[in-house]
């Protein structure tokens, strides 16, 4: 939990990492201040975990924030839930052609990928643990962690911004571009 965290012997390490989280999401521009109580809003929880030493990194202390989207209701609060898969096979046939035919193959990880992506719905959360705003509650603009819609945001964002720069959905396999 979020207070066992910060009362641990660990405490400056776990702080840090709530104030990485936060700043990312506060630079990301995910929420704005909400002074009334809403009819109904979601809470949040920390994750805490180690991320242990490697050769080239040392231990670090990683937080994210989460929402409890078990609390969210299917047609009031969220109407569609998703998790894209590409066919494996599909991929084996791209990099064979890319290998077959020389392309430059690119890869790319989106840190904070959810964050990217806007809401379609009114969302309320309670201001979370550690969060330096004042207001007693949030209106998320974008997604968090946890929210039953969020991957399926991202795909729209993701798949959105693979189109404006001219790349063409696959017609065997719809999840990839």
């Amino acid at each position: 939990t979020f207070k066992k965290a910060i009362n641990s012997e660990e405490k400056e390490k776990w702080i840090q990492a709530t104030d990485e989280e936060l700043e990312s999401i506060e630079s990301h521009e995910v929420w704005e201040d909400m002074w009334e109580t809403p009819a109904s809003h979601l809470r949040t929880t920390w994750v805490f975990r180690t991320k242990t030493a490697t050769l080239s990194a040392a231990e670090k202390k990683k937080a994210r924030l989460c929402i409890q989207g078990f609390l969210q209701l299917p047609g009031v609060d969220y109407d569609e839930t998703f998790a894209p898969t590409g066919k494996f096979s599909t991929l084996l046939i791209l990099l064979t052609l890319a290998v077959e035919k020389q392309l430059p193959l690119r890869q790319f990880d989106v840190k904070a990928a959810f964050l990217y992506a806007p809401l379609k719905e009114t969302i309320y959360i309670k201001t979370p643990e550690g969060s330096k705003r004042r207001s007693p509650f949030l209106r998320l603009k974008k997604s968090l962690y946890g929210l039953k819609q969020a991957p399926a945001n991202w795909f729209e964002t993701l798949t959105s911004w693979l189109k404006d720069i001219n790349y063409l959905q696959s017609s065997s396999d719809p999840c990839l571009f």
